[in-house]
């Protein structure tokens, strides 16, 4: 599990070098598509295995060994693997045998939570513009069925204790993760509205906040009012 593909070949080629005929390597990052059959091409004939599998729970859904895994492999390796799948992931689906659509799905969900998280920073920073209480905003987005999530609760409690480092969710992850989802849109010749909104909106904020985390993106959107989102 490293950030970029060149980490992820620069690793592979390694292992290439060192694990004997029949091992397997699960490759847990979110990379491009493309860049995950070309570490397949990179191991071809080596007699090692190969999984694609990027994950999704971030820093708690690790530690507690409940990730969700889109799993892309062949059915025996799959099948061969389960204990060591299972030793991270909550829920692990396998998404099909070809490499690389494990990615395919990742990106795919990666334009979702985009997507939702820039729902919760404008509504937040929109509600406090006008003056409702964070702990107002929090109790009514809260009790529907659209945020009464551990997503938005989360998201909305670091938001308002104003925790915007350090808590596991890097704003250069997810601008990463929607640059990979825009690139496999353009590749498909499909426009994402929404999704390249909330992908400009992530540069924005990584380009302000370098070191902050998701959450850190309110804070741009507050530098309109001149109000927090506190409760």
């Amino acid at each position: 599990m490293v950030m970029t593909g060149a980490q992820v070949m620069d690793v592979a080629g390694e292992l290439r070098d060192t694990l004997q005929s029949g091992a397997t390597v699960i490759v847990t990052a979110t990379i491009e598509p493309a860049e995950m059959r070309a570490v397949e091409a990179a191991l071809a004939g080596s007699g090692l295995h190969l999984i694609d599998s990027p994950v999704s729970g971030g820093q708690s859904g690790a530690e507690a060994g409940t990730l969700t895994m889109m799993v892309a492999a062949r059915d025996d390796v799959f099948a061969a693997n389960q204990d060591a799948l299972n030793a991270v992931g909550g829920q692990i689906f396998h998404v099909g045998e070809s490499i690389g659509m494990g990615q395919t799905v990742k990106a795919a969900l990666q334009a979702y939570i985009g997507v939702t998280f820039v729902g919760i920073f404008e509504s937040l920073a929109l509600g406090a513009a006008a003056g409702v209480k964070g702990e107002t905003l929090y109790k009514v987005f809260s009790s529907t069925h659209v945020g009464n999530t551990p997503f938005f609760k989360s998201c909305a409690e670091l938001i308002m204790a104003r925790k915007f480092e350090d808590t596991g969710s890097h704003i250069a992850t997810m601008a990463k993760d929607l640059g990979i989802s825009m690139a496999m849109a353009h590749e498909k010749g499909m426009p994402l509205f929404a999704t390249s909104a909330a992908n400009e909106l992530f540069q924005a904020g990584i380009s302000r906040f370098p070191e902050g985390d998701n959450w850190a993106i309110v804070k741009l959107l507050e530098g309109f009012s001149g109000v927090e989102v506190k409760w």
